[in-house]
């Protein structure tokens, strides 16, 4: 008896509830409070130099091969890289009209190199952020 009325409500549309209401909230306003630890960022940062360094050139000398190359394996992803400041990276964005993706990561944390090795050297996941995406890292 307890089952036929369990059974009895199946198929009925009487019992969907209806959708939540659509909301549309801002993350932060055009001037984020940014806490920082003293040395935690660089104050002339040179993106042109960054991808320049030899420590992560794709094209190592002969005798180590990239694979065998420690540095090459956590590389940041500079082919998906935009390479300026985040207000150019957040300008682009809208001009594109693509989201920004911005990835914080921390040089003390191994975790954030492993999203350089894992993730972001993924090929389908690679192809979806140039598609769809700023990526500011």
């Amino acid at each position: 008896a307890l089952e036929d009325g369990m059974l009895q409500g199946l198929g009925d549309d009487d019992d969907v509830r209806a959708p939540l209401p659509v909301r549309r909230e801002t993350l932060y306003g055009d001037t984020p409070m940014i806490v920082t630890r003293p040395n935690a960022t660089v104050a002339f940062r040179n993106f042109e130099e960054e991808a320049r360094q030899s420590a992560w050139d794709s094209e190592q000398n002969a005798t180590s091969s990239s694979r065998d190359n420690l540095a090459s394996l956590y590389r940041p992803p500079f082919d998906l890289m935009f390479n300026g400041p985040f207000d150019k990276a957040k300008l682009e964005a809208s001009s594109l009209d693509k989201w920004l993706l911005i990835n914080l990561q921390s040089t003390e944390e191994f975790s954030s190199h492993m999203l350089n090795r894992d993730t972001w050297a993924n090929e389908a996941v690679a192809q979806t952020i140039r598609s769809n995406f700023i990526f500011w890292q």
